[in-house]
């Protein structure tokens, strides 16, 4: 929650962490633009896990020394927005820009059923976030 008791914005964050680093001197790396939702979900595990806050990704394998413990692999492959904001201050941002590794893009969906599903879940997160 940020200040007021209104959730925290996670891609402001982000953006504020990965030019903090900047400022610090940190060596630049390559910045992806166009991971999807469905290659997200595909890094589901401990030895290679990425997650999303927002619309950055993170790839946080085999991070054992996370403050929390192994929690973290629970969400490899998936949104950890909520998450993320439930039980981080704001201040956790900071230390995320080293597994910083892209942004999500939108999925082209094929199948009329998923799409539906797809736009039924946007809409219902929509409505609490």
């Amino acid at each position: 929650m940020g200040k007021g008791g209104q959730l925290y914005d996670a891609s402001v964050g982000a953006k504020q962490a990965h030019v903090s680093a900047q400022k610090a001197g940190a060596k630049s790396k390559v910045i992806r633009e166009d991971i999807t939702v469905k290659e997200l979900r595909s890094h589901n595990t401990v030895s290679d896990a990425w997650m999303s806050i927002g619309t950055k990704v993170y790839d946080v394998s085999n991070w054992h020394a996370h403050p929390g413990g192994s929690v973290i692999f629970t969400h490899a492959g998936d949104d950890m927005t909520d998450v993320f904001n439930m039980f981080h201050p704001p201040s956790a941002f900071a230390g995320l820009n080293k597994f910083y590794i892209g942004n999500l893009v939108a999925d082209v969906i094929e199948d009329e059923t998923e799409k539906a599903n797809d736009l039924k879940q946007r809409n219902y997160e929509r409505a609490y976030r």
